[in-house]
């Protein structure tokens, strides 16, 4: 039987959480002015800023080329965005990939973020896809530190 695993962290970032959850709610097209990781996104789906949206990220991980086409559910009042895995990279190693995205205001300049991953392996016998987890991590970090520059 299957069995869904879940992976969680909190970070802190050097901005808002307001700042944090604009972007990657409303202006995901921006992420790639922020950090070299994500070489361009593109609305595929809906708007920028709606639930059921569709996008398709190509992004580099370890080098390595990868896309990651994703649905967007976006929940403003608790400053919260899940996307879920439709197509990419990520699925040759899982069934499913659920990846939230939480932003909560430390101060007036940082903020906490909590991301949370639920994910089922295709076999249970493959390893923890750790290299998506620190991409993930390091993506929401970089962003939510820079995000003056975009």
């Amino acid at each position: 039987m299957a069995q869904i695993h879940k992976h969680e962290k909190v970070i802190e970032i050097k901005n808002s959480a307001e700042a944090f959850w604009k972007i990657f709610s409303s202006e995901a097209y921006r992420i790639p002015k922020v950090t070299d990781k994500v070489a361009s996104i593109e609305l595929v789906a809906g708007d920028w800023s709606s639930n059921d949206s569709v996008k398709s990220w190509h992004y580099n991980l370890n080098g390595k080329a990868e896309i990651f086409k994703e649905r967007t559910q976006v929940d403003k009042a608790n400053k919260t965005l899940t996307v879920t895995a439709l197509e990419g990279d990520i699925l040759r190693n899982c069934k499913t990939w659920k990846a939230t995205f939480q932003a909560a205001p430390k101060t007036e300049t940082a903020s906490y973020v909590k991301i949370s991953l639920e994910y089922e392996k295709i076999n249970e016998d493959d390893p923890v896809p750790r290299q998506y987890f620190d991409f993930v991590e390091g993506l929401a970090k970089e962003v939510g530190d820079n995000l003056s520059k975009a």
